[in-house]
């Protein structure tokens, strides 16, 4: 069984790993592609194309300054400001979240709309989806990647250049926007080339319409650059860097935006803040969304689930997995990979298979390989940052191991060890016997302190002692002991004196 089912998992994992099958040529390591050469440029040329890239924002907005200083200033405010705070991984929650802001701000007609931003990054998809709000927005967007200590890591890049408006906090930084698989590693061959061009023109395109460093932008995509805030405001990638909201709205007072054409100076001084707050169901999906939650809650549904099977009736171990892996697969908080969900569960399949058959470890090393490949897999989605940390990953497999090594051992202890009760464990019992075995007939033995029918191949009288060689049904196979001592407790002549009297009774009735 376990060499079929390694010949299976083999024959799955055949397109997705980069190891030779038997009979199959090693496979050659993928050369470095033109593209990735030319990106490669030394120190100095790299720092002279991002101080051109800032000159080039900069004199862009010059021109906007120029004209802008003819706008007369206004007196008072549209409507309140409304306030977001998004922090964690960018799902498909929180870019519902966003929107649902964007439209509450245009309804009310909002001030402006402050987004505070602290992110590693989450999927592609979403923040096309919240980067193609901002840009259309009638509300003006500002992004405050606050406080110290925050980021705007991968997909937090695109959000903040997106914004009317983007500030930074002392100790933030932001970059390393270059897509990545599910398991943290560069993207292979063409599909890198086309996922990297094709992010690299979209950042470009966001920070030449804001006014932004677009050559640094690029750069954040194709070699993760990251940078922290004080750089990047010398670097134009951002407009300001101040330590606190209070102090954004101030320097917010009076600056120009432009929004759908046009262009005015905003009022922020006095005006009310409203903090919009996650819905219930946006917080509980924000909150799985955490690769490592995520990964822990599947493997104890998993568990769960076959526990429930293993011992049927137990029914909590069955509902709590259920509702993980409703959580971390109906839920879609984060996407995954159907062929890494199908690698873990052959890996319990074969974690319990392990107490049934005698595979010498060949079926537990067999659920080690499944699991961790499936670990490593299972968040290996193109347009996605998630990623489960790999040392969680190889805890879970080394608990795993150590736990089927130890329902194994206890199970070898188990099957050496005699048994110690039922008719299994009457077997090599020396009794006494109480009425005389005929040849071909049936006597009575005393059997732990209950009558017992007993048959021998040769006569024994009364009150001899016998060894039981085996039970078939209530009646006890014996043979003729002699007079040695026996170690497994045998009743004394004395004490069949005691009960000769007893009436005779049916076997299996107590004295």
């Amino acid at each position: 069984m376990a060499r079929w089912l390694m010949l299976l998992v083999l024959g799955l994992a055949k397109s997705s790993f980069a190891f030779p099958m038997p009979g199959q040529a090693t496979p050659q390591k993928p050369k470095a592609t033109p593209a990735k050469k030319t990106m490669e440029l030394s120190p100095e040329a790299l720092k002279a194309q991002m101080e051109a890239g800032a000159e080039e924002a900069r004199k862009k907005r010059a021109s906007w300054a120029a004209t802008d200083s003819a706008l007369p200033p206004r007196d008072e405010a549209r409507g309140s400001i409304l306030r977001l705070e998004l922090e964690g991984g960018i799902t498909q929650s929180s870019s519902e979240y966003v929107l649902q802001g964007i439209q509450k701000a245009k309804e009310q007609r909002a001030e402006a709309l402050v987004i505070v931003l602290d992110t590693p990054g989450g999927l592609l998809q979403a923040t096309r989806e919240m980067v193609s709000a901002f840009l259309a927005s009638p509300v003006p967007i500002v992004v405050w990647v606050g406080p110290g200590g925050a980021r705007a890591g991968s997909a937090g890049v695109f959000i903040t250049m997106a914004a009317h408006v983007a500030a930074m906090a002392p100790g933030t930084n932001i970059g390393a926007a270059h897509p990545v698989s599910g398991m943290g590693g560069d993207i292979e061959g063409e599909m890198d080339r086309k996922v990297t061009n094709d992010t690299a023109a979209w950042a470009r395109s966001i920070a030449t319409l804001r006014g932004r460093n677009a050559a640094w932008a690029d750069q954040a995509v194709r070699s993760s650059d990251s940078v922290p805030e004080s750089e990047a405001e010398d670097l134009a990638v951002i407009d300001m860097v101040v330590s606190s909201e209070k102090e954004l709205m101030e320097k917010l007072h009076g600056m120009v935006v432009g929004v759908e054409g046009e262009r005015y100076r905003l009022v922020t001084q006095g005006v009310p803040v409203e903090t919009i707050e996650m819905t219930g169901a946006q917080k509980l999906v924000q909150f799985m969304a955490d690769p490592n939650l995520a990964y822990i809650l599947f493997l104890v549904g998993m568990f769960g689930i076959f526990l429930e099977f293993k011992v049927p009736g137990l029914i909590i171990p069955g509902v709590v997995g259920a509702v993980c892996l409703a959580l971390v697969l109906g839920v879609q908080v984060m996407p995954v990979n159907w062929f890494a969900v199908l690698l873990i569960v052959l890996a319990c399949v074969c974690f319990v298979a392990e107490i049934y058959v005698t595979s010498f470890g060949a079926l537990t090393a067999l659920g080690v390989f499944c699991l961790v490949s499936g670990s490593y897999l299972l968040f290996d989605v193109p347009g996605s940052d998630f990623r489960v940390d790999h040392g969680l990953i190889w805890g879970a497999a080394a608990g795993f191991t150590l736990l089927a090594v130890s329902i194994g051992t206890l199970l070898m202890r188990s099957f050496k060890q005699s048994p110690l009760s039922g008719r299994e464990a009457m077997a090599g019992l020396v009794v006494d016997v109480y009425r005389a075995i005929p040849t071909g007939g049936e006597g009575k033995v005393i059997m732990q302190g209950t009558f017992w029918n007993a048959v021998s191949e040769v006569p024994v009288a009364a009150g001899a002692q016998v060894r039981v060689l085996e039970m078939d049904g209530l009646t006890a196979r014996v043979e003729p002991f002699g007079d040695e001592d026996s170690d497994h407790g045998s009743m004394m002549t004395e004490d069949v004196e005691d009960i000769a009297d007893a009436p005779d009774v049916a076997p299996d009735s107590e004295i």
